[in-house]
């Protein structure tokens, strides 16, 4: 009769679970997640209350699939995304599809970034019960590890090629600057140490720290960078003018008459 008694009562745990608790607490993820949507979520009292009961409720493994659940959801959506900016139609041009793909990237990465830190800092007793009871790495190193997992290892190979083989001010200096150093942060220095050289374009402590032997040597490489950009800078100057001749050859005529 007992046993007949805690089985029956199993749905109804589940639902109040779902109605007291992830219902409300998952307007809150998705709040964060989306950040331009119309959704309101609960204050952050609330929200740390409801954590904190759902957790002393016995209900922390379920809480913590769902968040993960919800988050993965969101981050196969944003996959979706950038795989049209690559595959849709642009104007014939591969890296055009790139650079769009670039652009939704970074803003979604500064997006998430903001929203790892408020979904941590909510259900920061979550990830408090999972560190003592369960030896767990933090919310936020989970959060972020998903990001890596879900989005970057799938299209930052596309990134670095298009950063490394574009001609300088195909993107904005200060977009890459924060894309690396978003990049570096999420990756927890990963990706910095395995594409050192280029990232430490953008980021100031992504190589190793500099010996006295290794002074010569960067200079070198500087001096060759630099050199690098006035040739692609030359070579865009001298596409530019042929483009406007092109475009108006009435103006080489003019020139021709003079002489």
């Amino acid at each position: 009769m007992c046993a007949m008694e805690v089985d029956s009562r199993q749905p109804d745990l589940v639902s109040e679970y779902m109605r007291d608790y992830w219902i409300p607490l998952s307007h809150t993820v998705d709040a964060f997640l989306h950040p331009s949507s119309q959704t309101s979520p609960i204050s952050f009292q609330e929200t740390f209350t409801l954590v904190y009961k759902c957790v002393g409720e016995g209900h922390s493994d379920r809480l913590h699939h769902d968040l993960m659940q919800a988050v993965t959801k969101y981050l196969k959506r944003l996959h979706v995304d950038l795989v049209q900016c690559l595959t849709s139609d642009n104007e014939g041009r591969q890296d055009q599809g790139i650079i769009n793909m670039i652009h939704v990237f970074d803003a979604a990465l500064v997006d998430y970034i903001k929203a790892v830190k408020g979904i941590s800092a909510t259900f920061s007793y979550l990830g408090k019960y999972f560190a003592q009871k369960k030896n767990y790495k933090t919310l936020e190193d989970e959060l972020t590890y998903m990001f890596c997992l879900e989005i970057a290892e799938h299209f930052i190979h596309d990134i670095l090629s298009c950063v490394e083989r574009s001609p300088p001010f195909t993107l904005d200096p200060g977009l890459l600057s924060r894309l690396f150093h978003n990049l570096q942060t999420v990756s927890r220095d990963g990706y910095g140490t395995l594409y050192s050289k280029l990232f430490a374009r953008f980021v100031t402590d992504a190589l190793p720290r500099m010996q006295e032997q290794d002074l010569q040597s960067h200079i070198a490489e500087v001096h060759e960078l630099q050199a690098q950009m006035r040739r692609e800078l030359e070579q865009s100057n001298a596409c530019n003018f042929e483009s406007i001749q092109i475009r108006n050859p009435s103006q080489k005529r003019s020139a021709d008459d003079c002489e």
